[in-house]
């Protein structure tokens, strides 16, 4: 149940369930952690990481970066 609360639903168009990689990204995002850091936890180049957050935006229908954190809190997706 946490699981699937965690990696969202296929309530829309498409598939828009978070990945784990992109859980933790978001929540490195939510505590104010630049790009390049989010890259380096996850062992990742600056671009990937990049990649990854603007995939988070467009799954939660953010506005942009910083809004993301704010959606994914209010479905429960992470804890803020």
């Amino acid at each position: 149940m946490l699981r699937r609360r965690l990696r969202g639903s296929r309530d829309g168009p498409g598939d828009k369930r978070l990945t784990s990689r992109e859980v933790e990204a978001l929540t490195q995002v939510s505590r104010g952690n630049r790009i390049r850091d989010i890259g380096q936890r996850q062992f990742i180049c600056e671009e990937i990481a990049k990649k990854h957050v603007k995939q988070i935006t467009e799954k939660l229908g953010a506005r942009d970066q910083a809004n993301g954190p704010t959606i994914a809190a209010r479905r429960s997706f992470i804890r803020v």
